[in-house]
């Protein structure tokens, strides 16, 4: 998520400070200000009733982190499970090229649009596999084609470039590993460049990082870079190849440098991993949910223990409520121990989710059903 807030970087850890404070500051203004408001328009009266709107309010609460989580995961590139494998292949011609590769279900064949990229994922492997791959190139009215081997490494991604050598020879340059985890305060940029007929090439970046690099015509990459997010304009030898192109927090680009016959130099940035497009804003409506939800959940179970309890059972009532507060703190402390992944971490807010529907219908059941009139009635 994008953590910045005029100018500053915001972390989880500070969840644990904002909330026990917003929680005391809530407390008297629900005691003093909402609590008697719905006494005086007659809603809610009942204590089982708020407690029932309480637990109402923390599903929705729930229901929404989990909707954000979801819509976080579609723009983040998987990691491959176990025994899987993936690679991606950039197109560093300006031609179309095809792939054939010898996978160990069923051939696979992908065509790559000129200056462009492929992602093929859950190719199956363990530990490290070889792939055949043939692979045929197009360009102006002539074919060039190349056996190749893939080299594919279980749980890893791995970029191959693929260039016309001297303009005539497929050749791939790689593989190069991919960082697929997001930062939470720059952008990720590599760089993948093949020079045909000149020594070397001076790239500069100018935003709100100014970089400076020579690229050597002997080498073809230049390894993740972590530079502040902004708005760039690209030079080649002090020429303009690419104007405010935004590189934005937590996205993993790729800027592909490609010269062609005539010796003039292309660019093409496209993202590997999508940036932080979800603000940290978004997690303030569920947040005030679940503190609106404690306010008329524990304040109002409490408030009921006293008033049915007689007074030598009142600390044993309150030895249960501590109790199950410390059976959900048990839970998730046994979810915070096990390893995370992408797909984990939206199960945990299913999850969750669940628990709280399920824990609303049993209490929302329970109240319905008592017999006792007082248990209807306000009380003070």
């Amino acid at each position: 998520m994008d953590n910045r807030i005029f100018g500053f970087n915001l972390y989880p850890e500070m969840i644990f400070i904002l909330m026990p404070l917003c929680s005391s500051a809530l407390f008297p203004v629900f005691l003093y200000g909402v609590f008697p408001l719905m006494d005086r328009i007659r809603i809610f009266r009942c204590v089982l009733d708020r407690v029932a709107v309480g637990f109402l309010l923390a599903v929705l609460s729930y229901a929404g982190g989990t909707f954000l989580e979801a819509y976080i995961e579609t723009s983040r590139l998987l990691n491959p499970g176990t025994e899987l494998g993936q690679i991606a292949i950039v197109n560093g011609c300006n031609c179309s090229v095809t792939v054939l590769i010898n996978a160990k279900v069923d051939y696979i064949k992908r065509t790559i649009k000129p200056l462009d990229k492929i992602i093929i994922n859950n190719l199956e492997c363990t530990g490290v596999h070889i792939f055949d791959s043939v692979t045929d190139v197009t360009c102006h009215n002539k074919s060039y084609s190349n056996f190749y081997n893939f080299k594919i490494v279980e749980r890893k991604s791995l970029t191959y470039l693929v260039v016309l050598a001297k303009g005539e020879i497929v050749s791939y340059l790689g593989p190069q590993e991919d960082v697929l985890s997001k930062d939470s305060k720059y952008a990720v940029v590599r760089i993948f460049y093949y020079l045909n007929h000149v020594n070397s090439t001076l790239l500069e970046m100018k935003g709100p990082q100014d970089i400076e690099l020579l690229l050597h015509s002997g080498d073809y990459k230049i390894e993740d870079m972590f530079i502040m997010p902004g708005n760039y304009d690209i030079l080649l030898n002090k020429q303009v190849k690419g104007k405010n192109i935004m590189l934005e927090i937590g996205g993993i680009y790729t800027i592909l440098i490609v010269q062609d016959s005539n010796d003039n130099m292309e660019i093409k940035l496209f993202p590997f991993v999508e940036p932080n497009l979800v603000h940290m804003f978004w997690l303030i409506p569920q947040m005030l949910l679940l503190l609106f939800a404690e306010m008329f959940v524990s304040n109002n179970c409490i408030a009921y223990f006293f008033h049915k309890t007689a007074n030598d059972m009142k600390v044993v009532v309150m030895s249960f409520w501590l109790a199950s507060c410390s059976i959900g703190n048990l839970i998730v402390t046994l979810d915070a121990s096990l390893p995370f992944s992408a797909s984990r971490k939206l199960y945990i807010f299913l999850q969750y989710t669940c628990l709280m529907i399920l824990d609303t219908a049993t209490f929302l059941f329970i109240s319905a059903n008592l017999k006792a009139d007082e248990d209807r009635l306000p009380f003070k």
